[in-house]
């Protein structure tokens, strides 16, 4: 199977010729780390590169404005993205499963473009928290120290988390894809700038777990307003309350027009019996007249909502 992918990664940027590739990447370490991959190797292998995307939460690459954006991109390798709807120009998907994640599979293809041994910290800080022992993790750490593939990896992570998603992640990627080590994107100024960035996430989640949970009928709902994608970390303070008890984490300022909403339950059939598309392996978004209902046949009332104003200039360093 490993071959068959090679050869259709292959065929597909030999099709693509001197026309040129369109990077699209989630935001997210696996995303960035892979995407970054994929251009060191195609900087290297003299593939022409036209441009990089990263898609945040609420992004979806089917949307209108994301098809209109890309439509004059020649050729599309959507990175940690599934190819969705019919397209004018070629499309491959490169995706991870359990078997081998995102970033390693990444690092696989492009070295069949061009030898990317001394890129393997790349990949490694995406990788540092796998489930499953990886061998680019154990070949990067005879050459880096795992305290900067760990703060790439967290610095990746802020990026995602924070209020400027997409361009953050996008600054951080095209840093991975020059500096040659991490020392250098550690020093680099999108390094320093996602520094920043980390200290509002931090700011941000130490105000949600401290929000007062309101209880309803076996759920408890945590409710609060913040620009920075945080409903997991705030849903995994709350998860031990009860045994069965779903939490509830609702953001009201991450996606205009939406509420962000992360269900956790220690008994999966708890969750099913909500009955409606919340998914307890990410955030799903709903738009606020269906939040109120959901509220409602709960028994939860509202929230008093209040957004926190942070200067970055006024955060410590």
């Amino acid at each position: 199977m490993h071959e068959e992918d090679e050869v259709e990664f292959r065929e597909f940027v030999r099709a693509v010729g001197d026309a040129g590739i369109h990077l699209v990447c989630a935001a997210g370490p696996e995303g960035v780390a892979a995407a970054a991959l994929f251009a060191k190797a195609f900087k290297r292998a003299r593939v022409r590169h036209v441009g990089t995307t990263v898609l945040g939460l609420g992004q979806r690459i089917d949307a209108p404005e994301v098809r209109a954006w890309l439509a004059d991109a020649p050729a599309l390798l959507l990175v940690g993205i599934a190819a969705r709807g019919d397209s004018h120009v070629p499309v491959l998907s490169v995706l991870g499963d359990d078997h081998e994640p995102l970033a390693a599979r990444a690092f696989r293809f492009s070295e069949t473009l061009a030898m990317l041994g001394d890129a393997t910290w790349c990949a490694a800080a995406a990788l540092l928290g796998s489930a499953e022992p990886q061998l680019l993790v154990e070949r990067a750490l005879g050459r880096h120290t795992r305290a900067d593939l760990a703060e790439i990896g967290e610095l990746l992570d802020a990026a995602e988390r924070g209020p400027e998603s997409s361009q953050d992640s996008l600054a951080a990627l095209e840093m991975l894809a020059a500096a040659p080590d991490p020392r250098r994107f550690l020093a680099s100024v999108p390094g320093e700038t996602l520094r920043r960035t980390q200290v509002r996430v931090h700011a941000e989640r130490a105000r949600a777990i401290h929000l007062k949970p309101r209880p309803g009928f076996g759920v408890v709902v945590v409710e609060y307003d913040s620009a920075c994608r945080l409903e997991d970390r705030v849903a995994e303070r709350w998860r031990g309350l009860r045994p069965g008890t779903v939490v509830l984490v609702a953001n009201h300022g991450l996606v205009a027009g939406h509420v962000a909403v992360t269900a956790r339950a220690a008994v999966r059939e708890a969750l099913d019996r909500l009955r409606y598309a919340l998914d307890d392996e990410g955030t799903t978004l709903l738009d606020p007249a269906t939040w109120a209902e959901l509220r409602r046949r709960l028994g939860v009332t509202p929230a008093d909502l209040e957004r926190h104003a942070y200067e970055l200039s006024a955060l410590p360093n």
